[in-house]
């Protein structure tokens, strides 16, 4: 305690080294004159801590936050009846190796906002590594303090964690699956200054989240599926592909959704007056109705068995949801029900798509010239408006269904194998077999 009173800078009230320790201000002990508490929050600070500050043994409440101390973060290692760390808010310089370890009653450790840290890593010392203990740590705050790497997969040695707070920082890659392992309520990972990337799918193993907080990231895929308990979802500004997930509408507690700025695709989903905050918009195509399948949804499945060519999906403007000057696509635009679908000579490759089928008021449908292979789907012949189907020149194969009457096909070209036609032995379907060939 003497070298504390030394290193600190104004000395705090009360403290000298005329006075017993147990009396300074600040300072608890306990019945045997050992120092369980030492909190000093907001006293303007100034000085480097010194390096036996561990010798404490009986230290359980360690609070020196909003200061402006400096120098390195001084080692806590093997105070075992330590359990709450609080040094947020000064200007510590580094984080030594091991200086958390052994921490066997820690509850909560906060570093956050010391910009002035040194890069470091998320420190692997925290794990337990005596079987006999369980990590009881409950809060984790290490925001602004410019943490770089991965995030280890090591959360599994934390099962009873509920805050994890790392924004603003400079981690990168995936999330350990083992986030999955824990009691996490709050997950605040954003503004990351590179970014995570890959998926966000082991959120959806997480099943007491209340509050994600994944912004300014470059997160990929698809949205999952979430905690019943979720209150608060930002992932705004990343790269998320899909639709806008229908359960989020059917979310009782959650007020706070914030989607903007992604990749985002298909209809909106009919949210409840209970929602406070809804932003949806820049960037995501969004269907024009809340409800049912959109055509501009289904073209995104008819997309993706093309394999998504940057043709259609650098072209299709999704601030204009009734597809005015789409390439390929012709809508209606009091509806923007697609009437006309021309992808001739793109040179796609993959699948004719049966959610062609969910175009209802699709007149004229025209893949020609490309590289399809596969049959033609038989859910075509129940498009009631379709007057006009060329599929020529393509790899296709198998049974051809049998279109009705109205329908002009033209299925000439080479086909990667036999073709066989299964029209109905009539007088009109052998002329319009004779026509398309």
């Amino acid at each position: 305690m003497s070298n504390l009173l030394e290193s600190l800078n104004p000395t705090p009230y009360g403290w000298s080294n005329n006075t017993y320790f147990c009396n300074w201000t600040g300072i608890t002990c306990d019945t045997g004159n050992r120092v369980t508490a030492i909190q000093l929050s907001r006293q303007s600070l100034t000085g480097i801590l010194p390096s036996n500050l561990n010798s404490l043994s009986y230290l359980a409440q360690l609070d020196l936050s909003h200061n402006n101390l400096t120098g390195p973060v001084p080692s806590l290692a093997n105070l075992q009846l330590l359990q709450n760390i609080n040094l947020e808010f000064n200007n510590f310089t580094s984080v030594p190796d091991g200086c958390f370890y052994g921490l066997f009653s820690l509850q909560l450790i906060s570093m956050s906002s010391n910009f002035n840290l040194a890069p470091w890593t998320f420190p692997t010392s925290l794990v337990l590594i005596d079987p006999q203990y369980s990590s009881v740590l409950d809060s984790i705050y290490f925001d602004f303090t410019n943490m770089e790497g991965n995030l280890p997969d090591i959360f599994h040695s934390f099962p009873r964690v509920r805050y994890l707070i790392l924004h603003c920082n400079n981690l990168t890659r995936v999330l350990p699956k083992s986030l999955g392992q824990t009691l996490i309520a709050c997950l605040s990972l954003s503004n990351q200054k590179v970014g995570f990337s890959d998926s966000i799918h082991v959120l959806s193993t997480m099943t007491y989240l209340r509050t994600v907080e994944l912004l300014n990231n470059k997160f990929t895929g698809s949205i999952p599926d979430y905690s019943r308990y979720l209150n608060e979802l930002r992932l705004d500004n990343n790269f998320l592909t899909g639709v806008v997930p229908p359960f989020l509408a059917s979310l009782d507690n959650l007020e706070f959704l914030l989607l903007n700025i992604n990749m985002l695709r298909g209809p909106i989903p009919n949210f409840g007056s209970h929602f406070k905050v809804i932003s949806l918009y820049p960037i995501n195509r969004l269907c024009p109705v809340s409800d049912g399948l959109c055509d501009q949804m289904i073209l995104l499945d008819i997309a993706e068995a093309f394999g998504n060519p940057v043709q259609l999906t650098d072209s299709w403007k999704w601030d204009n949801p009734n597809c005015q000057n789409w390439s390929f696509i012709l809508c209606r635009q009091q509806d923007g029900k697609v009437v006309v679908v021309n992808m001739a000579r793109q040179g796609f490759t993959g699948t004719i798509s049966p959610e062609f089928a969910n175009l209802t008021d699709l007149k004229a449908l025209n893949l020609s010239g490309n590289n399809l292979t596969g049959s033609i789907p038989a859910s075509l012949v129940t498009l009631s408006q379709l007057e006009t189907l060329d599929l020529s020149y393509n790899n296709l194969s198998g049974e051809v269904p049998m279109f009705p009457t109205r329908v002009k096909l033209n299925i000439t070209g080479q086909f990667a194998g036999d073709i066989r036609f299964v029209f109905a032995a009539s007088e009109a379907n052998l002329a319009r077999l004779a026509y398309s060939l």
